[in-house]
C-alpha cells in the first residue's frame, strides 16, 4: 500500500510556500509524500507570515488529497 500524497497544482497557489507540521516543504506547485496520520498544512505567500491556508488533514495509506482552499 502506498504512502498518502498531498498535492496542488492550482495557479493561484503557484510560488507560495508550503509547510507540513511546521516544516518547510518548498514552493508550490508540489506533490508531497507524507506519513499516514494527522498533519497541519499551512500555505503562505512570499514573505508574509499570515497563512493563506491553515488546515488540519488526516491521511490514510493510499490517500491522495488535493489542496483546493
Amino acid at each position: 500500500v502506498a504512502d498518502p500524497v498531498l498535492f496542488t497544482f492550482l495557479p493561484r497557489f503557484e510560488g507560495m510556500r508550503i509547510r507540513v507540521d511546521g516544516r518547510d516543504k518548498g514552493t508550490l506547485p508540489a506533490r508531497l509524500v507524507l506519513e499516514p496520520g494527522s498533519h497541519r498544512v499551512t500555505v503562505t505567500a512570499g514573505t508574509e507570515t499570515e497563512p493563506v491556508l491553515d488546515t488540519a488533514v488526516s491521511l490514510d495509506e493510499g490517500d491522495r488529497l488535493s489542496i483546493e482552499a
